[in-house]
């Protein structure tokens, strides 16, 4: 275990790293907030930090100037503009624990990728000595949901992992399942189907979200091209089950809040209905397969 000194080290060099870091993206976004100022990007961010001609010519006079190169210019800019961003949503007060030496710079990033008041909740744990994304002990997780493009990218990565342990079922079905194995399965099978059951609810009455639409789903098939199957290896799906009833469950916690704040497109609504039917059949389907095997 470290030292408080070795730990006080350690932390001072990641804060100068970062602070340098830093300061060296604010002078490119102050730089091309001048640029901007008379001639504007046609979208309007005039701190954006793409390779368009003007941010070309900025990141090579700043790269020239600071002996460093022009890629970790713009890898300096689009950190600064997360740190900009983090403390225009939290408060400037919170400057000090971006730049304590407990976070760094990655994860500094993955911050300013969540919902507002997830960043205020993974500060505030980091300023009393937590860790990151770490599950809360009392009381429901943050609000973190930026639009319903999360929701249906959540149902997606369960929709594949469900779709995964049914095709892991179906290959063994010529081999003996150990009991223990199999009651895992199935219990998290059912936490998966009473998560989705309630996203189906939550979708067609407390969300304001119709519970048919006239558009055709698509028919996604079967993922199982690519997919490396080994026969007898289902120990390891439990635990991914648990992950997308994980991922389902945040959708149900979220929703409701998220629907009155913003309106869902047709193809969104389409894909939560596909997503919530398809898993539905997946879990079913596994569980029969399940229900009909034993330990022989």
């Amino acid at each position: 275990m470290e030292s408080e000194s070795k730990i006080g080290r350690r932390r001072g060099r990641v804060d100068t790293i970062i602070v340098a870091a830093y300061r060296r993206g604010a002078r490119y976004l102050r730089q091309r907030e001048k640029v901007a100022a008379q001639l504007p990007l046609p979208d309007g961010r005039p701190c954006w930090f793409s390779k368009d001609p003007q941010g070309k010519r900025i990141a090579r006079m700043l790269a020239n100037r600071l002996g460093i190169d022009e890629e970790e210019v713009r890898a300096d800019a689009k950190f600064a503009n997360a740190v900009e961003t983090i403390l225009g949503n939290c408060g400037t007060s919170y400057r000090s624990v971006l730049f304590s030496g407990q976070l760094t710079r990655k994860q500094i990033e993955s911050v300013n990728r969540v919902h507002p008041e997830r960043q205020r909740y993974e500060l505030d744990v980091v300023a009393m000595g937590g860790r990151l994304f770490q599950k809360p002990k009392n009381g429901p997780p943050p609000f973190d949901t930026l639009g319903f493009y999360e929701v249906t990218s959540r149902l997606a990565r369960a929709e594949g992992i469900v779709q995964q342990a049914l095709e892991r079922i179906r290959r063994c079905s010529r081999l003996k399942i150990k009991e223990a194995v199999r009651t895992r399965l199935l219990t998290c099978l059912a936490e998966v189907g009473s998560a989705v059951e309630q996203l189906r609810l939550l979708a067609s009455r407390g969300s304001k979200l119709p519970a048919r639409h006239p558009i055709k789903a698509p028919d996604r098939g079967t993922r199982t091209a690519g997919m490396r199957i080994v026969e007898g290896d289902l120990r390891l799906q439990p635990g991914r089950l648990a992950l997308a009833g994980g991922l389902i469950r945040k959708n149900v916690r979220d929703l409701p809040r998220l629907a009155t704040e913003q309106t869902p497109t047709d193809e969104q609504i389409l894909a939560i209905h596909h997503y919530v039917e398809t898993i539905s059949t997946q879990v079913v389907a596994a569980q029969r397969l399940l229900d009909d095997r034993g330990e022989g």
